[in-house]
C-alpha cells in the first residue's frame, strides 16, 4: 500500500503534538510494510529538507507555491489567513499531482489541509482530527479572525463528511465530532515510543512542577493561577514552558493578562519560559516532581504522555483526552476541567507524597504508556482503517467554489476581494481606519 500523509509539521520540526504524533506513527507504518510519503509544512510552520528517515519519504511543502496559491482566492481577501491555509493545502495537492500515485491519503484537520482531497476526485482520504481551526475557535476565538474562523467551520462541516474515514485519538473528541457531523468517527489512541533509558531514578526536587504547552486560554493558565492563589504559602513553584498566545478577544499577550490578573503568583509561583527543544523538555519532565495538564479542553495532550513515560506524576484535567490513561492515585491524578479548587487539592496531595509512593506511581504511569500506546499495535489498527478506506468509492464531486482557487486579472483582485466593504457604512470604516493608523503600522 502506498500512503501519502499531509501534515503541517514533521520531525525534526516541531510546533506542537502533531509532529510527535506522526513522528511515531509513520515510521511504525513503514515497519509494517507501508510505502509512506509525507508532505510536511503549513502556511505558518517551516518545512525541512527532502530526505528519508525511518523508512518515510519526506517532502517539504513548497512555500513559494503555497504563496502563489494563496493569491488565487481574491473573493476571500478579507480573510487573508484563510487564504494562506488554502494556499498551503493546494500547494501540497499540486506537489503530489493530486495523489495520483497513491492508494490512500491521510490529511490533518488543522490548516484545512483536507480541502483539495475532499472537493474533487482523488484517492480515498482519511482525515485525522487533531484539533481543527474551526474547533479551536470555539474555545479560543482570536481578535480579527472571526471571518477566517467562521469560513473554516463551514468548510469543515461541508467537507469532512465526505472523507473515507475520520479518526481521532481522544474519546471525547470522537463524540464531539460525531455530534457535529452526524457521521461516524473512529477512535484510535496515539502511538508513543517510550525511551529505552528511563529516568526514574533521577532526583526530583520537591515542590517543583511543570507545564508544557502554549500559554493559551484553553490550555488552562487561569485555572492554574487560581489554584496556586488558593494554595497560598503552600503553593509550589511551577514552570510553564511554551509559546505566548493572545488573550481571547484582544491582542494582549496571555502573559501580560496573567501578570495583571494574578500578580501574587505570576512570575513567582508560576514562572513562564519560552519554547524549548524536545530534548530540553524531556530533561525537565525527568527532573520535575510533577507535571500539570490544566487544559480546559484538549483533544489529547501528548505532553502528558511524554511526562508519564518519564515516570513523572501527572495531574491532568479531565478536559484533556490523555486523562483516560490515568487511574487516579495509581498512575497519576485527574480533576474536573476548570475546577481550580479541585486542582489545588490534587497539587497539595501530590507534593505531600512520600518518595517511595511517588516512584511507585511514576513506574505505573510509564508501564501504562508502554502497554496502551505501543506504536506497532496502533500501526496495525491504522492499516485496517486504510484498508477499509480503500473500499470507499470516489465520486465525481463538484468543487465548492468558495474554496477553489480561481484566476482573475490582476486589476480585478482588489475589486472582488474588497467590494464587500461597499456595504459597510462609511462612517464606521473611517473610524476604524483612523484607529488603525494610530495603533498599527
Amino acid at each position: 500500500m502506498k500512503l501519502l500523509c499531509i501534515t503541517p509539521e514533521y520531525p525534526p520540526d516541531y510546533g506542537g503534538g502533531i509532529a510527535s504524533f506522526y513522528g511515531a506513527l509513520l515510521p511504525a507504518l513503514a515497519r509494517q510494510g507501508i510505502d509512506v510519503t509525507v508532505v510536511a509544512g503549513s502556511a505558518y510552520s517551516p518545512s525541512g529538507s527532502r530526505g528519508e528517515d525511518g523508512g518515510v519519504h519526506i517532502v517539504p511543502l513548497n512555500h513559494a507555491r503555497a504563496k502563489f496559491w494563496a493569491g488565487q482566492f481574491p473573493r476571500l481577501s478579507l480573510a487573508p489567513d484563510l487564504c494562506r491555509h488554502l494556499g498551503a493545502a493546494w500547494a501540497a495537492w499540486e506537489q503530489t499531482n493530486g495523489g495520483r500515485d497513491f492508494d490512500v491519503v491521510e490529511c490533518c484537520d488543522w490548516g484545512l489541509q483536507f480541502v483539495p482531497w475532499l472537493s474533487s476526485e482523488a484517492p480515498p482520504c482519511v482525515v485525522r482530527l487533531h484539533g481543527s481551526i474551526g474547533q479551536i475557535a470555539r474555545y479560543d476565538p482570536q481578535s480579527g479572525q472571526a471571518l477566517t474562523e467562521t469560513l473554516a467551520q463551514l468548510a469543515e462541516h461541508a467537507l469532512l463528511p465526505r472523507a473515507a474515514a475520520r479518526v481521532t485519538y481522544g474519546a471525547r473528541n470522537q463524540q464531539w465530532w460525531q455530534d457535529q457531523l452526524n457521521a461516524e468517527v473512529e477512535h484510535c489512541p496515539p502511538p508513543f515510543c517510550v525511551s529505552d533509558a528511563p529516568s526514574l531514578d533521577v532526583p526530583r526536587p520537591p515542590h517543583q512542577g511543570l507545564v508544557v504547552g502554549r500559554l493559551q486560554s484553553w490550555k488552562g493558565p487561569v485555572t492554574l493561577c487560581k489554584a496556586l492563589t488558593a494554595l497560598g504559602e503552600d503553593a509550589p513553584i511551577i514552570e510553564w514552558v511554551g509559546r505566548d498566545m493572545p488573550t481571547p478577544g484582544t491582542r494582549a499577550p496571555m502573559s501580560t493578562t496573567l501578570a495583571q490578573d494574578f500578580p501574587a503568583v505570576w512570575g513567582s509561583r508560576l514562572r513562564w519560559y519560552q519554547p524549548e527543544p524536545p530534548d530540553a523538555i524531556r530533561q525537565r519532565q525527568a527532573t520535575s516532581q510533577f507535571v500539570v495538564v490544566p487544559s480546559e479542553w484538549d483533544v489529547f495532550n501528548l505532553g502528558a504522555v511524554e511526562a508519564m513515560s518519564q515516570g513523572a506524576i501527572v495531574i491532568c484535567s479531565d478536559g484533556a483526552g490523555a486523562s483516560t490513561l490515568i487511574e487516579p492515585g495509581a498512575t497519576g491524578f485527574t480533576y474536573p476541567a476548570g475546577d481550580s479548587d479541585a486542582l489545588a487539592v490534587a497539587i497539595r496531595k501530590t507534593v505531600r507524597l512520600s518518595p517511595d509512593a511517588a516512584a511507585h506511581i511514576g513506574k505505573a504511569a510509564r508501564a501504562t504508556v508502554q502497554e496502551r500506546l505501543n506504536p506497532e499495535n496502533i500501526a496495525r489498527t491504522t492499516i485496517k482503517t486504510y484498508e477499509r478506506a480503500r473500499m470507499h468509492k470516489t465520486r465525481g464531486l463538484p468543487m465548492i467554489g468558495a474554496f477553489m482557487p480561481q484566476k482573475y486579472p490582476a486589476d480585478a483582485v482588489s475589486r472582488l476581494g474588497f467590494a464587500g466593504l461597499d456595504r459597510v457604512p462609511l462612517q464606521g470604516l473611517l473610524k476604524y481606519i483612523i484607529k488603525r493608523t494610530f495603533t498599527r503600522r
